[in-house]
């Protein structure tokens, strides 16, 4: 199985400039970034690959951004919340991921760039989307490379590879992130260390874009064959 995800560029995170009632907070047309065309892992990881295809084919990921961005690790997207603040409402069609508790699934490495996977051990879905009933994880990963994320290992599912648009993925990693101050990465060290809940609060705007990258389209391909995990 292949899909593809068209990617485009905000001047800003969010349009401060958008009128009262406008369907997204995001702009109106985003500066075109390129194409990512993946490669599925049906065979491994089938209800995770299922429900990607029905994501990207129902048109419910489109207009919505890249979260996080860790230049040398790996991008994130498909966080699940609003959908005008560009994160993701899961569409009709989304089935409960059994994946999740196959240790099968979960074998394969996050060994170079390009690896597409489930983010399961650093989710960051709106906590009122993921204690509702029926939810199941929608938010994926892409490694950039140039070498492995082995922290990555064994707590998430990795379904696929970048086929095509490697120029595009590295596009986005050069997108300007919040990253904070030594002294304060080790302030935030020191009250983790004492258990001040704040701590883990602040770091979820660790690697946010500071312009939206915004998946402007996203489809299944025609059929050619099934990626392979070593391809």
């Amino acid at each position: 199985d292949r899909v593809f995800l068209d990617l485009g560029l905000c001047p800003t995170a969010y349009n401060n400039a958008r009128t009262l009632g406008s369907a997204t907070a995001l702009c109106e047309e985003p500066a075109t970034l390129g194409r990512l065309q993946l490669g599925l892992y049906g065979g491994l990881a089938p209800a995770t690959v299922a429900n990607f295809k029905t994501l990207l084919a129902s048109g419910a990921a489109q207009g919505t951004t890249f979260s996080k961005v860790f230049p040398g690790k790996y991008v994130l997207a498909g966080r699940q919340g609003s959908h005008r603040y560009g994160e993701v409402e899961a569409p009709a069609g989304i089935v409960e991921n059994t994946d999740v508790v196959s240790a099968r699934a979960f074998r394969l490495r996050h060994d170079r760039g390009g690896v597409v996977s489930l983010m399961l051990s650093a989710n960051d879905d709106d906590e009122s989307v993921a204690g509702a009933r029926g939810y199941s994880p929608l938010e994926f990963l892409i490694t950039t490379g140039p070498g492995p994320v082995p922290e990555l290992d064994g707590g998430n599912i990795v379904f696929g590879v970048v086929e095509a648009g490697r120029d595009v993925l590295q596009a986005v990693t050069r997108v300007p992130t919040f990253n904070p101050a030594a002294n304060l990465r080790g302030f935030n060290q020191l009250a983790t260390a004492v258990g001040d809940e704040r701590a883990s609060r602040a770091r979820r705007s660790w690697g946010k874009p500071l312009k939206a990258i915004v998946i402007t389209g996203s489809g299944v391909l025609p059929a050619d064959g099934t990626a392979s995990p070593t391809g």
